[in-house]
């Protein structure tokens, strides 16, 4: 698919300031509904049968009175810390919505901010909001592909018990004089749809709950819809992968280098030799060869959006693999949502649903149904 949109050449109008009051208000209760979607005593045990699992990834799929939606939900658990998942959710720009697109997403074909309404802070680094559109790649070639105009809010959550979480809601929205593409057809988020990143009690660990409630729109077959939503699954695994690429974009790396003369491993300690070529580690500066290191796609510093390779050993990619990356614009513990017990909050977006992680164990519990 190649759409004519000039991403880096359009300039969208920034919302009128009622369009923009509308767009707050729709992701303040988008986050409640995807909180109360996830979490919430009430619906811990709605029925929710498994459709699937890849690597301690499962897959749900549960019912839906609105016609052409059918709720997925994926369950998981990922190493990574919650400043980890925001600083690569990081949809301020342009650029950094093409970083995304080509480190972490290939099933997107095209993404930009329309509208970027909170500025980062130190005090509500947290807290976001984003007026987006994307364009996504069928699971099969002879169906079209879709594209979504939404709002996606982005907020801390604090539980009762002291635990933190991480949440990104989406949701469909109409935008006047923003163009409808041939080579797509526009499909609706409903609110709902979305991710929560909860702290576990092994520090470094988060539970992964991501609820879809997608109307792909046109004729779909089951199957197709089914197809698309396991590739999803698919995707969240990766989550690992992709936190170890932020923090291997945040190391101080060498310029790449492959030594002159013949050499010998220092992992393996094998020669050199025309079908052993050996390379520079460019985080130690070893010389190593190919099984003992590997070539990683990471992302520029310091709001260089540019994309490239890097050799990395396979010592130092362990080791920073147990070190969480740092981010001196990312500061959590303010701002934040609180859910008490018995349903009340304070701070943030407010919320009526009570929060429990026993939820999680509807998912640990259930039997696999073919």
């Amino acid at each position: 698919m190649h759409l004519a949109w000039p991403l880096d050449t359009y300039l969208f109008p920034s919302p009128s300031d009622d369009d923009a009051h509308r767009y707050k208000s729709i992701g303040d209760a988008s986050l409640r509904c995807v909180l109360d979607a996830a979490l919430s005593v009430e619906r811990r045990s709605a029925g929710w049968r498994r459709v699937g699992s890849f690597n301690d990834v499962s897959l749900y799929e549960g019912e839906s009175a609105v016609q052409g939606m059918i709720p997925f939900r994926i369950v998981a658990k990922a190493s990574a810390t919650l400043e980890e998942i925001a600083q690569i959710h990081d949809f301020s720009t342009h650029a950094k919505c093409q970083v995304y697109k080509s480190l972490y997403a290939d099933d997107i074909l095209a993404m930009t901010t329309l509208h970027s309404f909170y500025p980062r802070t130190p005090h509500r680094p947290f807290k976001q909001l984003y007026l987006k559109w994307n364009a996504n790649r069928s699971p099969v070639p002879m169906i079209k592909d879709r594209d979504f105009i939404y709002v996606e809010a982005q907020d801390e959550v604090r539980l009762t018990s002291g635990r933190r979480g991480w949440v990104y809601a989406q949701t469909s929205v109409d935008v006047p004089g923003f163009p409808i593409f041939d080579e797509a057809v526009r499909g609706n988020l409903y609110m709902g749809m979305g991710v929560v990143y909860l702290e576990t009690e092994t520090p470094g660990e988060l539970h992964v709950i991501y609820h879809l409630c997608v109307d792909f729109k046109g004729h779909i077959p089951h199957w197709v819809f089914k197809l698309g939503m396991k590739g999803r699954a698919r995707n969240i695994q990766f989550i690992n992968d992709r936190v170890h690429r932020l923090r291997l974009s945040n190391e101080p790396l060498q310029q790449p280098s492959a030594p002159t003369s013949p050499t010998t491993c220092a992992t393996c300690h094998r020669h050199s030799h025309a079908f052993c070529k050996h390379r520079c580690c460019q985080a130690c500066g070893e010389v190593v060869c190919s099984k003992c290191s590997r070539s990683w796609r990471l992302s520029g510093l310091a709001g260089d959006s540019r994309v490239y390779k890097a050799c990395v050993c396979n010592v130092c990619s362990q080791a920073d693999e147990t070190s969480p990356s740092s981010d001196g614009n990312l500061h959590y513990g303010v701002g934040a949502h609180v859910a008490s017990d018995d349903g009340s909050s304070a701070s943030g977006c407010s919320t009526d649903v009570a929060m429990d992680l026993s939820y999680l164990a509807v998912y640990q519990t259930k039997k696999k149904m073919t």
